[in-house]
């Protein structure tokens, strides 16, 4: 059913989804991995960092792993933050 709808009409749906959800609509076929990852995940996170986006906290690593391989092409700009504590000396 779906399939029969415009990308317009998937974009506002696809919208109201969670990164997760989002991420298990890329699986279903290779049109609606495309429409998320050119409409929303392309520009989002161009300027990609690993901490201050709590969407990403509900996913697993392979899941983490999955969407990181989606977006890799499309990143401009990657901040790495460490959760490991520092010792001072």
């Amino acid at each position: 059913m779906l399939d029969h709808l415009n990308d317009d009409c998937l974009c506002e749906i696809f919208r109201y989804l969670s990164i997760k959800e989002q991420l298990i609509v890329t699986t279903l076929n290779e049109r609606f991995r495309d429409i998320i990852v050119e409409n929303f995940w392309r520009k989002k996170y161009n300027k990609f960092t690993t901490t201050g986006d709590k969407s990403f906290d509900e996913l697993n690593l392979l899941e983490f792993q999955k969407f990181y391989g989606y977006i890799v092409p499309h990143i401009k700009e990657l901040t790495v933050h460490t959760t490991a504590d520092r010792k001072r000396v």
